[in-house]
């Protein structure tokens, strides 16, 4: 249906069967599921070329390109004491950590 431009529905039983076959839905992209999705790219992404300098417009990556770049801005709003809503932090002190620890350059 979908090839054709029409809505499909989805019923329970096709929901817990897509869940149970290991389909991410798109919503879970984003927060701690999304971040650690795109910090694995990234330590893949240091193995290969030995650094973490991955071009914002990556041809091999673009999102963790873009995902490298919001990071970036990320720290310069902890640095400047600007608080993120979507984030306490804990949390991105720790986020921080985890990325210094790979090599990761923050400028």
């Amino acid at each position: 249906k979908w090839d054709a431009g029409e809505k499909a529905n989805l019923n329970d039983r096709k929901v817990e069967l897509l869940e149970f076959f290991g389909f991410v839905w798109a919503q879970n992209w984003k927060g701690e599921f999304g971040w650690e999705i795109r910090f694995s790219e990234l330590q893949e992404f240091r193995k290969r070329h030995g650094h973490c300098n991955v071009p914002t417009k990556s041809r091999e990556n673009r999102a963790l390109g873009r995902w490298v770049s919001s990071q970036r801005s990320m720290y310069r709003s902890y640095k400047n004491g600007l608080d993120r809503k979507s984030l306490n932090r804990q949390e991105m002190e720790r986020r921080i950590a985890r990325l210094q620890k790979l090599g990761f350059c923050f400028s």
